[in-house]
């Protein structure tokens, strides 16, 4: 594909999001804002359950968290679910995975993500 026929962002011209980073890190928004145009936006977030802990246990927790470099939901997460499959009888598919490990291990890589 010739330079021509790439696709380009409408301002700054780059054709890639390094190019796109380099131009935003030396020009001002402000200075382009009547080539902008209103957007849109839907976000489907996970829906999330808070459960309150005692603070000298949340310490604990992020002492805990830190040493292992997760961040303390994620602890949290990993642990219940370890109980949680130790107290209930699980099928394993074919391939070797739960459905419930399948999930918790889906809730823990979005987790990650943030």
């Amino acid at each position: 594909m010739s330079v021509d026929n790439v696709a380009r962002s409408s301002i700054s011209q780059a054709t890639s999001y390094e190019e796109m980073g380099e131009f935003w890190d030396t020009h001002d928004l402000a200075d382009y804002w009547d080539q902008t145009e209103e957007v849109e936006v839907e976000f489907r977030l996970p829906r999330r359950h808070r459960i309150s802990i005692a603070s000298e246990v949340y310490s604990r927790l992020a002492d805990e968290s830190r040493r292992q470099g997760v961040h303390p939901e994620t602890l949290v997460n990993l642990w219940i679910n370890e109980r949680l499959t130790a107290a209930t009888p699980v099928t394993v598919d074919a391939a070797g995975t739960s459905a419930p490990q399948a999930k918790a291990e889906a809730a823990t890589a979005a987790e990650e993500k943030g």
